[in-house]
């Protein structure tokens, strides 16, 4: 099989995955939002309307298809957690292919054009590392925020409120996305589930260490008995210092990460000043052939070592 054609297969299956992912996700997001403004329009009057059932549409239907759950997990979508992305899910899948292919695109003057073929494969890789650190934020966000919501849990339960109503209370006080997380936690208790079973739950489907912390801090406080508050104090302590342990190591790394992002920044602004100077030296890396190999690996060397270097200082800080 030649080349072009397997270009030209590639890029069937990568065209049909993009349009049958694209499809499925718009659909179920525009199913939830008109399913919420009909609930909250017509909440108050079905007391008095007979509601008949309405065969779904074809894009309702495909949405929640079995399928769907399948191909977001495969592009690392969660998509109980679409709404705390910094960007819509559909423009990180947008900028993970055009990084996909200019990556390739470089590969392919070392490698030949068959390299192509890949780039279904290389978008799943680039998405689900984008997804990955988004939910990463995620969990770094619910981390820091866990001290202040241990706080007014403590101050609520020391006046006299049930622990039931001090989660519905840091639902209602405490900033996103923690007062979704306690939200959740409010609701499973307000169905009976015991408290250490809730706050398992949460902190397994969140992935935050400090949720199960709590989950076991509130397990032994019933198994054993005490304060309520003076257990989540201590915990609540506990997990300040281990904020402001991050945060301080976060300080002693500014010095790393700046040089890191000095030396990451030194190629682009060497070459545009030898471009300016001389653009007939630096057109040598466009137009010829040679040239164009040694500039993409030079490329892909730089973004090997601007990913060492944010390796190791991600591990230090771990």
């Amino acid at each position: 099989m030649s080349p072009e054609t397997l270009v030209l297969v590639g890029g069937v299956i990568f065209a049909t995955l993009a349009i049958g992912v694209v499809m499925g996700l718009s659909a179920l997001g525009r199913s939830e939002k008109r399913q919420a403004r009909i609930a909250g329009v017509v909440s108050p009057y079905l007391q008095n309307v007979t509601v008949r059932a309405v065969r779904p549409s074809l894009s309702q239907t495909f949405a929640r298809s079995p399928l769907m759950p399948k191909v977001a997990a495969l592009f690392g979508i969660v998509p109980e957690l679409r709404h705390h992305y910094p960007l819509p899910w559909w423009l990180v899948l947008v900028l993970s292919l055009v990084a996909a292919r200019l990556g390739l695109g470089m590969v392919a003057v070392i490698a030949g054009e068959a390299i192509v073929v890949a780039t279904p494969v290389a978008w799943l890789f680039i998405a689900r590392i984008m997804f990955a650190r988004f939910h990463g934020q995620h969990r770094r966000r619910l981390f820091i925020q866990l001290p202040d919501a241990l706080g007014l849990v403590i101050r609520a339960t020391r006046i006299g409120i049930p622990a039931t109503e001090a989660m519905r209370t840091v639902a209602k006080e405490a900033p996103m996305p923690t007062a979704e997380e306690f939200r959740k936690i409010a609701d499973r208790l307000s169905i009976g589930m015991p408290f250490d079973r809730a706050l398992e739950e949460t902190a397994l489907k969140n992935g935050v260490p400090e949720y199960r912390f709590f989950s076991t801090a509130m397990s032994l406080q019933a198994q054993t008995g005490g304060g309520l508050s003076e257990t989540l104090e201590n915990l609540a302590d506990v997990v300040r210092k281990r904020v402001a342990l991050r945060a301080r190591g976060l300080a002693l790394a500014s010095e790393a990460r700046t040089s890191a992002a000095i030396l990451a920044g030194l190629p682009f602004g060497a070459g545009g000043l030898i471009a300016l100077l001389n653009p007939s030296y630096a057109a040598v890396l466009i137009n010829d052939e040679s040239g164009q190999r040694i500039l993409a690996l030079a490329i892909g060397m730089l973004l090997f070592g601007i990913l060492s270097m944010q390796g190791i200082i991600k591990k230090s800080l771990s």
